[in-house]
C-alpha cells in the first residue's frame, strides 16, 4: 500500500520527543506508519480536539501517551507534539495553529520512513544527536549550507564519539544503522566532504532540498513507495578516504585510488580488479570506478600531484641513500669465486 500522506514538523515537535520514554519512542515508528497510510486505522483512534484547540487532532500513540496533529493541504500532515494525553492536550489547546491554503515554503516535507527513522535513533541512543536535528532544523529558510566546528557540535550534542574525529565513514549520508545520519538526513540536511573536516575540525551541512531537488525523491535521501515495496534511495558517498598522508584509499583497506585505476585503464572489469585487490569488496570496486567517471577531471588532477609526489618522494631517498655503492657491492657478489 502507498503512502497517502507526508509529514511536515518543526522543532518544536522534536523537543517533544527528547523526554520521551524509551517503549514510547519504540511505538511511535507504527502510529507514524498507520498515520501515513490511513489517518482512519482504528488503532489509532484518531479524534478531533475541540474548543480552543478545534483544528487539530489526537492519535493515540499507547493508553497514556498521544500524537498531536494538524491536516495541511495535499495531503500533508503537520506533527506538532508527543506526550502523555493531559499534557499535550493542554498544550493543544494553547496552540495557535491556522490551516494554511497552500503548502508553507518552509520546512521540508517528510516521508513516515524518515521519521521513523529518526524517532529510532532518538530511542536508541537515548537523544544524543537530537539537539543537533533541531539546530538544523532552526536555520533560515534562504540558508543552504551551515558549517559547524566539532566543538559546536559537541556543544550541543556532548562529546563526539572517538571515531568521528578520525573516521570520515562515521559523517556518511546513510542512516541504515547509523543513529546519526538519520539525525541529521531525516530533517531534510546532509554532510558534506568529510576528510576534509576531519582536517579542520569542522563540518559543512548542506540542505538537501535545495542542492538536491532530483524528483522523485523527496529531501532527506526519502524512502519512495513502489508496488513492490519501499526502496531506499539514500545518496551513498563514494568507498573513498584520504589517510594522514594524503594518499586516497579505497573504503578501510590499504589499497590505492591509483591502484584500481592503473587496472581500469588497462582494461581490466570491475569483477577482474576485485579478484587482484580481494580486500576490495566487488560494490567498492564499482563504485570506485563509477566515481572516476563522473569525476574525470578531478581524479586525473589528483593522480598528476600523486604522481609529482612519488618522484620528489623517490629523489630523497636516492639523495639521503646513494644507491651507488649498494649496486658495486651487489655486483661484486655476483662474479664468480676463483679457487
Amino acid at each position: 500500500m502507498l503512502y497517502k500522506s507526508v509529514f511536515s514538523f518543526d522543532s518544536g515537535f522534536l523537543g517533544s520527543l527528547v523526554g520521551l520514554p524509551k517503549e514510547i519512542k519504540a511505538k511511535l515508528p507504527k502510529c507514524l506508519d498507520q498515520l501515513a497510510r490511513d489517518r482512519r486505522h482504528t488503532g489509532l483512534r484518531v479524534e478531533p480536539l475541540a474548543g480552543r484547540a478545534a483544528g487539530l487532532f489526537s492519535a493515540r500513540v499507547d493508553l497514556d501517551y498521544r500524537l498531536i496533529f494538524a491536516e495541511q493541504v495535499e495531503g500533508e500532515i503537520r506533527l506538532l507534539s508527543v506526550g502523555p494525553h493531559d499534557r499535550v492536550y493542554r498544550d493543544a489547546e494553547r496552540t495557535r495553529f491556522e490551516r494554511p491554503r497552500e503548502p508553507e515554503p518552509s520546512g521540508s516535507l517528510h516521508t513516515t520512513a524518515e521519521l521513523a527513522s529518526l524517532a529510532k535513533a532518538v530511542g536508541s541512543e537515548g537523544g544524543k544527536y537530537l539537539p543537533l536535528s533541531k539546530h538544523l532544523l532552526e536555520q533560515a529558510f534562504t540558508a543552504t549550507r551551515i558549517r559547524l566546528a566539532f566543538s559546536e557540535i559537541e556543544a550541543l550534542i556532548g562529546d563526539l564519539p572517538p571515531t568521528a574525529l578520525k573516521n570520515p565513514t562515521w559523517w556518511a549520508n546513510n542512516a541504515q544503522g547509523h543513529t546519526q545520519a538519520a539525525a541529521w538526513l531525516a530533517v531534510g540536511w546532509r554532510t558534506g566532504l568529510a576528510s576534509a573536516g576531519l582536517r579542520s575540525r569542522t563540518m559543512t551541512f548542506f540542505r538537501m532540498s535545495v542542492d538536491e531537488p532530483v524528483k522523485p525523491v523527496l529531501p532527506g535521501g526519502t524512502i519512495t513507495e513502489t508496488s513492490a515495496g519501499p526502496i531506499s534511495l539514500d545518496p551513498v558517498p563514494p568507498p573513498l578516504r584520504i589517510d594522514p598522508y594524503g594518499v586516497c584509499r579505497v573504503s578501510d583497506t590499504r589499497v590505492t585510488l591509483e591502484s584500481v585505476l592503473a587496472l581500469f585503464q588497462q582494461g581490466a572489469s570491475p569483477e577482474e580488479i576485485s579478484q587482484a585487490f580481494p580486500s576490495v569488496s566487488l560494490a567498492d570496486a564499482y563504485a570506485t570506478i563509477a566515481f572516476y567517471l563522473r569525476n574525470r577531471d578531478r581524479v586525473n588532477r589528483y593522480l598528476e600531484t600523486a604522481e609529482l609526489r612519488e618522484t620528489d618522494a623517490r629523489k630523497q631517498i636516492r639523495s639521503r641513500f646513494p644507491m651507488t655503492e649498494i649496486r658495486e657491492r651487489l655486483l661484486a657478489r655476483r662474479k664468480p669465486v676463483s679457487v
